[in-house]
């Protein structure tokens, strides 16, 4: 028997080949990603982060400034954490423009996009190092359900009846109805039986105890997995700065003061609208009338550079749920010659404002 003969190809042939493939299957990928980034382009809320220039003052805050540490070692292309503070915008007040159509991914969104977020002209942005620990989590409400036997078939005509087909709804109907019937009595026995054990030796069972334990049979709890929603994402992080000199001490107070500052609420002003306004255009405060102002919020970006990263999680605008400060990281107290703490360490707990969801998250690029 001869051997069929089998056509040859070079290892340069070979190595040709694959490549036209995989250049092919990159170019078929990149095309269904900027497809797919594009159908989400007009519900995706955009990342962005406006980098201000570091101030030469501590003291003097402005939004158009930025505190940082540590001083030098942050440069043109490192990773980063920048945080912004904005004013809370009520999401249900006036105050909010645009938005698209009601009901939709980016009307939700609306109160903290970037047409609507309005700087805290008081509160320079912060820009720290990339932190330990840096995680995202996502949490979603599954929980199992049990439904009877009737209420399961009397559920399954409802969605027969939402498809328009009422004969077929009702019919099945009747039919759960009139098999469940043929039950109650047997349940009825059983809860009578309960009553009397229960009445006579103070004992619990239930009518399924009855049914295992004399019939070998239960009802069939026809046990279903149910979504419930899901939650907005928590974070937390926490810096541990050692000032190198006296400028860099300056700027790790000044970071401390304005998170502070940021978190807590206003006494003498308030975003709520309900006092009018004064000859400026300006809220009048509502604090002598009881009232008082919302904390503000922040937004904080993960940078590479002087872009928001590309492959690391992002957050929506955040409130501040608590600030911690700790002058004795290392247990023991000690401060340099002009006062200053040798160390100061920070831990802060973020609660994102808006839920996100799929089409939130890109393919490719900054995503939530």
């Amino acid at each position: 028997m001869t051997r069929p003969e089998v056509s040859s190809i070079s290892g340069q042939d070979m190595a040709s080949q694959l490549e036209n493939n995989l250049n092919g299957t990159t170019a078929a990928t990149q095309a269904a990603a900027a497809k797919a980034n594009q159908s989400a382009a007009a519900n995706k809320l955009k990342i962005t982060a406006s980098v201000g220039k570091m101030t030469s003052s501590p003291t003097e805050w402005s939004s158009s400034t930025s505190l940082r540490y540590p001083t030098d070692t942050i440069e043109e292309d490192s990773d980063y954490v920048y945080f912004e503070f904005y004013n809370y915008i009520p999401p249900f007040s006036g105050d909010v423009i645009g938005g698209g159509t009601p009901g939709s991914l980016n009307s939700y969104n609306a109160s903290v996009n970037d047409q609507n977020l309005e700087k805290a002209s008081n509160l320079p942005g912060i820009m720290l190092y990339m932190p330990e620990g840096v995680t995202a989590s996502y949490k979603a409400d599954w929980t199992g359900k049990k439904f009877s036997n009737v209420a399961a078939g009397i559920l399954r005509g409802g969605s027969k009846l939402s498809d328009g087909d009422v004969n077929g709804a009702l019919a099945e109907a009747f039919t759960t109805i009139g098999g469940g019937a043929a039950r109650f009595k047997d349940k009825a026995l059983m809860d009578a039986v309960t009553a009397l054990v229960s009445s006579t030796t103070g004992d619990s069972i239930s009518a399924t105890d009855i049914f295992s334990s004399v019939g070998g049979a239960i009802l069939n709890p026809n046990a279903e997995l149910i979504f419930g929603g899901h939650d907005l994402r928590t974070f937390r992080v926490k810096f541990l700065m050692v000032p190198y000199n006296v400028t860099e001490a300056a700027q790790v107070d000044a970071i401390t003061r304005v998170f502070k500052k940021a978190m807590l609420p206003k006494f003498e002003s308030s975003s709520s609208g309900f006092f009018g306004k004064d000859n400026t255009g300006a809220k009048k405060s509502g604090g002598k009338h009881g009232w008082i102002g919302l904390p503000n919020l922040v937004k904080f970006t993960f940078m590479q550079g002087s872009n928001p990263h590309p492959y690391v999680t992002q957050f929506k605008p955040c409130a501040i749920t608590d600030f911690d400060v700790s002058y004795t990281p290392d247990g023991v107290y000690a401060s340099t010659y002009e006062g200053y703490p040798v160390a100061t360490q920070i831990e802060i707990g973020f609660i994102e404002t808006k839920l996100v969801y799929d089409e939130d998250i890109s393919t490719s690029g900054a995503s939530y």
